[in-house]
């Protein structure tokens, strides 16, 4: 009866193995074929976007290039890239696959593998819990440790792969721009390590009362020893999560200009009109002046002091520089152009040409445009623009100098 018995549960234990078998094996190819038909769709919006946006990068090309100006081209980022994508995500789920079914198959055979229980009574160490009267010895198993090395093998797997499950099951069907998909994946990384280096150490005992010492002295250390490496580290977590500035995004943070292209945990990386890449400290675009030409929206005014001389008509010089200002394409007509006549110099009469612009590497173009038909128009009218004059008084001259020649 007890061979009987014996043989009875082997079959039912099987059968129930093999059955749990093919519902994650279904599974597994159920989310396989998801998986497909997600990247199907996200190629072919990929693709269109591509389009557009080389249809896009070719016509401000085109009009940088009649301007006389150069339009920088940025680089792919690599978090949004469909094979990466497609590898990470298949990854993930063979891992799902795998760790479900070890687990049911655990929890089947458990019965039968009695020598696995004993793993929790194996004791590695002991710690303490609780404060005073209320601490309680806490051991430390083979079970434990084990548990522990399964969670940092789950977290490094998470780390590396989770953001391409995160871009094809969130962030690409809610049409989340490219900047915003950059810096959920870069913070996604951060949580995932920090939770997970937590809760390994929650397994093997190490809380926060015993550690809290050696976050002290990490403290005073990153006080004196790491203080710009933490400052930065901490800026970029506010930049990601602030969002000041985006991938594309053209700034001038302090005497340097140019358009963002990496976003690091240390520091930016921003391409100047001269396609030099310069590398920014984070913490500078927490503390010092940042100019964000593009946050909003491109559309910037340009301001053109002009100075006539005095006795010129003004209403007619004003009519003219009105004339120059809105005839010129690239000016926007809503806000429209204004010129005003501000104030009396000391050599000039002043006025003040403001313009608005759409897009920004127009910018150089049309000022220069507009100065040069502020001069021609001036000067066919007749009216002058003056320089500053200065009167030169000699208190005393040397007798051997000939002042008439």
């Amino acid at each position: 009866s007890g061979y009987y018995y014996t043989v009875n549960r082997f079959i039912h234990l099987m059968i129930l193995s093999g059955g749990t078998g093919l519902l994650v094996l279904l599974a597994y190819n159920l989310a396989v074929r998801w998986l497909l038909v997600a990247e199907r769709r996200l190629a072919l919006a990929r693709a269109r976007e591509k389009r557009q946006a080389i249809q896009e990068a070719r016509a401000a090309k085109e009009a940088a290039a009649e301007a006389g100006e150069s339009v920088l081209e940025l680089p792919e980022l690599e978090e949004i890239n469909l094979s990466a994508i497609s590898e990470q995500t298949r990854r993930l789920l063979r891992v799902a696959a795998t760790l479900t079914l070890a687990v049911a198959l655990f929890l089947i055979w458990s019965q039968l593998t009695p020598a696995i229980g004993r793993l929790d009574e194996m004791i590695l160490w002991t710690h303490t819990t609780g404060e005073g009267d209320k601490q309680l010895l806490v051991p430390v198993s083979v079970w434990d440790l084990g548990m522990n090395l399964l969670v940092i093998g789950l977290m490094i797997v998470a780390g590396r792969n989770l953001p391409g499950l995160l871009e094809i099951t969130l962030l690409q069907p809610l049409k989340i721009d490219p900047g915003m998909r950059y810096a959920i994946s870069r913070i996604s990384h951060y949580v995932i390590y920090g939770a997970g280096t937590v809760i390994a150490l929650q397994v093997i005992g190490l809380g926060w009362g015993d550690i809290q010492w050696l976050v002290a002295a990490m403290g005073v250390g990153l006080g004196f020893g790491l203080q710009e490496i933490f400052a930065n580290f901490i800026s970029g977590l506010m930049i990601l999560f602030e969002r000041p500035i985006r991938i594309g995004d053209t700034v001038t943070v302090g005497e340097v200009s140019g358009v963002v292209t990496r976003i690091r945990m240390r520091a930016t990386t921003i391409t100047d009109w001269d396609n030099k890449e310069l590398l920014i400290p984070n913490k500078s675009f927490v503390t010092d002046p940042l100019i964000n030409w593009t946050l909003s929206e491109e559309t910037t005014r340009i301001v053109i002091p002009v100075g006539i001389a005095y006795g010129s008509d003004t209403e007619k010089a004003h009519r003219i520089m009105m004339d120059v200002v809105t005839s010129h394409p690239d000016v926007m007509t809503d806000p429209k152009p204004t010129v005003f006549f501000l104030g009396f110099g000391d050599s000039s009469l002043d006025f003040t040409v403001r313009a608005f612009v759409k897009e920004q590497f127009k910018r150089l173009p049309l000022i220069h445009d507009l100065h040069m038909g502020l001069d021609k128009a001036l000067r066919e009218a007749g009216i002058e623009i003056p320089f500053p004059q200065r009167d030169l008084h000699l208190r005393s001259v040397d007798p051997g100098i000939d002042l008439k020649s």
